[in-house]
């Protein structure tokens, strides 16, 4: 009876640790998998965070370079307006500068250094915006000029007088003066068949 009681005890205790054994074992294997599991998990929520944060940079990166790349040019284009403006008025001024050097020539009966100055101020009028006005009486002060030293200087060619930059300028002019240009173009054919004298002149300009 004892014998049996005894031998009992001793199965069941055989397979409570038997059953303790196993799920220990089953324990550290699940918590190992579980482990191994959490870890592989975390590396990959990282990867795909690195990702983004490097994939986001780069997109900012790209969108900064293109607010500067605009800002920067929106700058060259200001600059350049300003660049163009003062050339204008720069063109302006000495187009006007020859034309007061033109009227001193003339006051001072030098009309070839004036018909120099007056070919000068054409050169620098056709380049400005609106000036066709400006044009038009630079032309009709040539033609004046051209008409004084052709009549009180019959013997002059236009060679003697430098009449090349004058003959080239008269190319670029608007059409809507050939009218003008024309007649200023018969003096020059004019004074060209003369035998050619120099015409008498104050000291050059340049």
């Amino acid at each position: 009876m004892y014998w049996s009681l005894g031998t009992t005890v001793f199965i069941v205790l055989v397979l409570v640790g038997y059953g303790w054994f196993v799920n220990f074992r089953v324990y550290e294997r699940d918590k190992a998998a579980l482990e191994r599991d959490l870890r592989m998990f975390v590396q990959n929520q990282l990867t795909e965070i690195r990702s983004h944060l490097e994939s986001e940079a780069k997109t900012r990166h790209s969108e900064l370079l293109k607010e500067v790349h605009r800002a920067a040019s929106a700058a060259v284009e200001l600059l350049q307006e300003e660049v163009n403006r003062i050339q204008d008025d720069s063109k302006r001024f000495r187009r006007d500068f020859f034309k007061l050097e033109a009227r001193f020539w003339t006051t001072k009966k030098d009309l070839g250094n004036a018909l120099e100055a007056y070919t000068d101020a054409l050169k620098l009028t056709p380049a400005l915006n609106g000036t066709s006005f400006d044009v038009f009486r630079i032309l009709i002060e040539i033609h004046s000029v051209l008409e004084v030293i052709s009549r009180d200087n019959p013997n002059v060619k236009p060679s003697t007088v430098r009449f090349s930059d004058l003959e080239k300028v008269l190319e670029k002019v608007p059409d809507e003066h050939s009218e003008l240009v024309e007649r200023i173009r018969t003096i020059l054919m004019e004074m060209k068949r003369r035998p050619g004298v120099d015409l008498p002149r104050l000291p050059s300009r340049r």
